[in-house]
């Protein structure tokens, strides 16, 4: 799993920085961009695997329920 990219509020806190308009500085606003977006997708893929087992988890369910009350197509 690839990790964040470094958070940009944080590093211009540490920097000094923080008084400064972000106006200035174009490329801070295009990390916090970054930094949300990646953040955001990765919150999403997090639920998603979630959905994604309990699907799955259904799909086992019912194929064992089927066979054990005989929903069997029999050819």
């Amino acid at each position: 799993m690839l990790p964040l990219p470094p958070h940009p509020k944080l590093e211009m806190l540490e920097s000094g920085d923080a008084g400064q308009p972000e106006f200035r500085y174009p490329a801070r606003i295009i990390d916090e961009t970054r930094y949300e977006s990646a953040r955001w997708w990765r919150n999403l893929n997090r639920v998603m695997s979630i959905v994604g087992l309990l699907i799955i988890g259904a799909i086992v369910a019912l194929v064992v329920v089927g066979f054990q009350q005989g929903w069997v197509i029999r050819a």
